[in-house]
This record gives structure tokens, sequence and C-alpha cells, in this order.
């Protein structure tokens, strides 16, 4: 029996396969917001493609809407996927800008909007720290935190009285179906694994199992505002790079030097080299139990070790 409908742009990403998957398990009638519907193949048989493009009206959009229990987005052009270019750093920009001005739109022009509206950022939104940030510390400096600023100043414009708005700054998704994790493990399987930069630098780590937990969470509570998508224990790039070693059982050697990834990544080098040491206050003060606590135990869960 469906509990409900919820509209998500994103949904074919790494997190978003798992939302989709996570909601239709629990009863959820699922649409997804997407650009080709083709990829929503990708998905269970269940969620109900949408195809939209910035030509597409509100009020076709709008429709789908009405009377949904939340709209998610998490669309975006991934920060590591490309070298940053200038074009490119204007597309990380953009797309972000563009999905969630859409959807705001649609939902400040609905005749029955959403109760919830939740939109992803980024704990890059912190700049580069090694002090412990909760939900409440201040903006950083850098792309990375320009671009998270932005984008969730652009998904408060929805809220209302009759709509609420989370924002969920998340942090290094663990996950066995790629991001950064598997481009972490490949030098390992090669037996020339080891920390990146200087190793100090702070990396606040989620299982994507305890993410999609939480945006389950703040749907089913209904809340507003902004969570850390963290776990609550952060480690540092030489703690992690140690720990995912022994759960492979590789050695871990080889420290690629701060001006090698310079050199090979350009500026994208900030993604690595900068650090943040976040905290999910909020979703430890509601209540909220975290199933993976430790890395290693998040490691071994992910990659059937």
């Amino acid at each position: 029996m469906s509990t409900g409908k919820i509209v998500i742009g994103g949904a074919t990403g790494l997190i978003g396969r798992a939302i989709v998957k996570a909601l239709i398990d629990k009863g959820y009638e699922v649409f997804v917001l997407t650009r080709n519907p083709g990829t929503a193949r990708s998905l269970p048989i269940q969620a109900i493609p949408i195809r939209w493009t910035k030509s597409t009206g509100i009020k076709e959009l709008k429709r789908y809407f009405k009377g949904a229990a939340a709209v998610i987005n998490l669309a975006g052009a991934g920060v590591a996927d490309k070298r940053w270019s200038d074009a490119y750093k204007l597309d990380i920009m953009a797309s972000r800008l563009d999905a969630t001005r859409f959807c705001v739109q649609s939902i400040e022009q609905s005749d029955d909007p959403p109760p919830l509206f939740i939109s992803a950022s980024a704990i890059g939104y912190y700049g580069n720290t090694t002090s412990a940030q909760g939900e409440s510390g201040s903006k950083g400096e850098g792309l990375l935190a320009d671009v998270s600023d932005v984008w969730e100043k652009e998904a408060l414009i929805a809220e209302s009285e009759k709509t609420k708005v989370a924002i969920v700054r998340i942090g290094v998704v663990l996950s066995n179906e790629g991001g950064a994790l598997a481009k972490m493990i490949t030098p390992y399987k090669f037996f020339v694994g080891g920390p990146l930069g200087n190793g100090e630098q702070y990396l606040s780590w989620i299982d994507r199992d305890d993410l999609v937990r939480l945006f389950l969470h703040i749907i089913e509570t209904q809340s507003s505002g902004v969570y850390n998508g963290t776990a609550p224990a952060p480690v540092t790039m030489n703690e992690f790079s140690q720990t995912l070693a022994r759960v492979l059982g590789r050695p871990n050697l080889f420290r690629v030097p701060e001006f090698a990834l310079k050199l090979l990544l350009g500026e994208r080098a900030e993604v690595v080299l900068s650090g943040q040491n976040a905290l999910p206050e909020r979703a430890l003060n509601e209540g909220f139990v975290f199933n993976f606590t430790e890395l290693e135990k998040s490691l071994k869960h992910q990659l059937n070790r």
C-alpha cells in the first residue's frame, strides 16, 4: 500500500538509485525527474520517469508535484568527474542551480505544493578546515564552498508557510557501486596505494546505507533545516588510507604528494587536498542512530569483506 508520492531529481546517481529503491521498498510511489528517460532503466521498474529539460514548462511539472509528500533534488554535475576548466566550473554551478530553480519554481507555482523540499548540498560548504563543524559552522572559502552556498540559498527560496526546506550537506559517500571509494581502491589493487597529499586533511565519510536512512528520517519526520550527511567519526586521510589498506589486505606505502596531484588534476585537486571535519550534530540530537559509526565496519560492509 502506498504511503505517499515522492518526486526526485538526480535519481540515477550513486545516492539517488539507493534512495529510490528504499522509498519503493517503503511503499512510496516514486516519480523520477530525468533529462533522458532511458537512464531511468537502471532504477526499479516501479519508478515512474518524468522527462524534463530547461524547455519543459513549469505547468507540466507542477502537476506531478501536486499531492507529493516530498520533493528531493540531488541533481548536479560531478565535481570530480572532469578537469576544472573554466567551462566545467560554470557547469558545476549551473547544473545545480538550474535543477534547483526548476524545482523551486514548480513548488512556488503549485496549487498544492509539497510540504517538504529536500535539497542536496555538500560539506565542501565549510571549506578546508580541521576544526569540527556542526551544522551551524560558517561558510569556508573555495569553489566548493561557493557552489554549496549558492545552491543552498536557491533551495531556500522554496520555503513558505506550506513548504519546509531541508538541506543535506553530504560528505564522502562509501559505496560498492562506484563514487569516491572506487577511485580510492584502484591504486591498492595494483599494490601502489597510499594517502593523498600530506594526509592530515579530514575525510568526513558516510556509509551510503546510513545516508539513505537519513533522507528517509527527514521525510518521515517532515523536518527542515540543515543536516550534515556524515558519520559521527571523521578521520584523517592518513587514517582512512591505513584502514582501507588493512581491509583490502594491501600495503599502504605510496603517498601521492600535493604537487603531483596538482599537476595531474589541476584545480580539481582541491577535492582531495582540502578536508572537512563535519559532524552530524542535528541527526544525533534527533535520536537518529547510525548503523556504521566505525570506518572499518562500513568498508567491510560495502566491500563484502
